[in-house]
């Protein structure tokens, strides 16, 4: 009876061993997903000018998203008070809240649209953080090609 008890023990030991792997590789998997990079700002810039130059009635609307403050506290001079918010989904809204593009901003937060003239509403999905974003709409005119930078607010004070 003993006997079987300890062979019980080993399989049991194996198993979980074999779990906790399963395990570190599954989060491995994600964390190196997450860490790819994305197009680059010239790729995408280039492949959006290419699409708006494809259609002289589209635009293109670029810029960095980036969040802040992020440490409490008074800015310190020579100290970095915003960050970029890398690898997250932005969308171009219409008046009725319609999503007419979608992009996704690189490891340094630049994003570009290729956009029809009009008024539009930016925002991010999911949000961050509070999710509050300070003038996030932008005015497109036929032909452009326009710089949007958009902060968004932490909360952080």
């Amino acid at each position: 009876m003993r006997q079987n008890q300890k062979g019980f023990g080993v399989i049991v030991a194996l198993l979980t061993v074999l779990l906790v792997g399963a395990v570190g590789l599954m989060v491995w998997f994600v964390y190196n997903a997450r860490q790819q990079p994305l197009n680059s700002p010239t790729e995408t810039k280039s492949s959006a000018t290419e699409q708006c130059n494809n259609d002289s009635n589209l635009s293109i609307l670029s810029g960095a998203v980036t969040e802040g403050p992020i440490r409490p506290g008074p800015v310190r001079q020579g100290e970095q008070s915003s960050r970029p918010v890398g690898n997250h989904a932005i969308e171009a809204r219409d008046s009725n809240a319609q999503v007419i593009a979608t992009t996704k901003t690189d490891n340094d937060g630049k994003y570009v649209l290729c956009l029809k003239p009009g008024h539009y509403a930016l925002v991010l999905s999911p949000k961050v953080g509070l999710g509050t974003i300070k003038g996030n709409e932008v005015e497109v005119t036929k032909g452009s090609n326009r710089n949007f930078d958009i902060s968004l607010d932490t909360g952080l004070r």
